[in-house]
């Protein structure tokens, strides 16, 4: 869920900037974000967004901010995957979306926050898990793709670097997270999706795939 830096976009959550001043898309309302969020510090980055914690102003509860660069991503791309978010809902083992916002330049989109890291990170820290403990998140992410399925969406690329950890608690729970790839039954979509190294082999070994 990582992407294009702030500094790249010319983004900065600390600092107004002509690009803080947003749109909210539900309503089309004018919105100013920074009047609605704090920026705190910025949690990952990568090629297309970049995500920050930000708290909110009217309650100080703590989220994820993902700011998504329109030149480098499509706009039917975008609009899925925040329609696929919208249509989950919010769910214990899911990343959720709270609500989104829309630019010039840039998607943002407020997100529940997790602050335990990814169950990749954990497991190269900390070796693998316990069968005991292994069950239990088994189980929490086969409850998410449950309600994923029950929706009519396919995840298409579930990993360990999209399980991220509520806390930094042993027993803390998991959420799935990036539904960049994700899409609803079917809808014929061109090309494959997913991770090349988390693939079934018949899925790679396709020249196309439908849901």
């Amino acid at each position: 869920s990582a992407g294009l830096t702030g500094k790249t976009l010319g983004l900065d959550p600390a600092k107004e900037t002509h690009e803080w001043p947003m749109y909210k898309s539900q309503s089309g309302k004018r919105m100013l974000l920074r009047d609605m969020y704090e920026g705190k510090k910025v949690l990952g980055e990568g090629s297309f967004a970049t995500v920050t914690r930000v708290v909110r102003r009217s309650d100080g509860e703590a989220f994820a901010l993902k700011l998504v660069d329109k030149a480098r991503t499509a706009e039917a791309t975008m609009r899925e995957e925040i329609g696929v978010m919208a249509a989950l809902g919010r769910h214990p083992h899911i990343v959720g979306l709270v609500e989104t916002f829309e630019t010039k330049g840039a998607w943002a989109l407020v997100l529940d926050l997790a602050t335990g890291g990814e169950v990749f990170d954990r497991i190269c820290e900390e070796g693998p898990y316990s069968e005991r403990s292994a069950a239990a998140l088994v189980r929490e992410v086969a409850e998410a793709l449950d309600h994923v399925h029950s929706k009519s969406i396919a995840h298409c690329d579930l990993k360990p670097e999209n399980l991220l950890l509520a806390s930094k608690a042993a027993d803390a729970p998991v959420r799935v997270c990036d539904f960049g790839l994700a899409g609803f039954f079917g809808r014929r979509h061109a090309g494959r999706r997913g991770t090349v190294t988390y693939m079934a082999p018949e899925i790679f070994a396709s020249k196309e795939f439908t849901f």
